[in-house]
């Protein structure tokens, strides 16, 4: 996987289905790195305390959260990779990964103050849907990648101009 996202750095005209791959892989592992550590970590701390029966207006807050999650995680990486180019889309994915996957912080540690059955399941259905969310929007990023960012376009001739002004001043 890290010799395709070099391919795909280095290629200057990457295609869409080198992007989406690409995208769709950073994205899947960071997502996944994540949640795979939330659970790692609550399952080593419960062993370690003995559970309690949580709180139900704290589970209900932890849901409020993780619904909050979609429109932050979505939002911000379309912000975020407006100017396009292959470095937006990269950034905006693994924004976007890190961002959803932060739900399954909240249900650690809904997990971890014993709250009823009911609020896990649906904060791993959300979990669910979030993934399928961030996968979806890949490709969405992967034509990001394909536009050329604003400065590049211009830059050329901004460097050209500069340059020539540096070889015209005396020394």
């Amino acid at each position: 996987m890290l010799k395709s996202l070099q391919n795909f750095i280095a290629n200057p005209k990457p295609s869409r289905q080198e992007a989406l791959g690409v995208l769709r892989a950073n994205f899947a592992l960071m997502f996944l790195a994540q949640v795979l550590v939330a659970i790692l970590l609550a399952v080593l701390l419960r062993l370690l305390s003995k559970p309690q029966h949580g709180s139900v207006l704290v589970s209900q807050i932890l849901v409020l959260f993780t619904l909050l999650q979609l429109p932050l995680g979505v939002s911000l990486p379309l912000f975020a990779s407006r100017h396009g180019g292959k470095g937006a889309a990269l950034s905006a994915t693994l924004l976007m990964s890190v961002l959803l996957s932060t739900s399954a912080w909240f249900a650690a540690f809904a997990f971890l103050i014993g709250s009823q059955n009911s609020y896990l399941m649906i904060m791993l259905l959300l979990l669910i849907i979030y993934y399928n969310t961030g996968f979806f929007l890949c490709g969405h990023f992967a034509n990001v990648a394909l536009k050329e960012p604003p400065e590049k376009a211009n830059g050329s001739d901004e460097t050209e101009q500069l340059a020539q002004n540096s070889t015209d001043i005396p020394s």
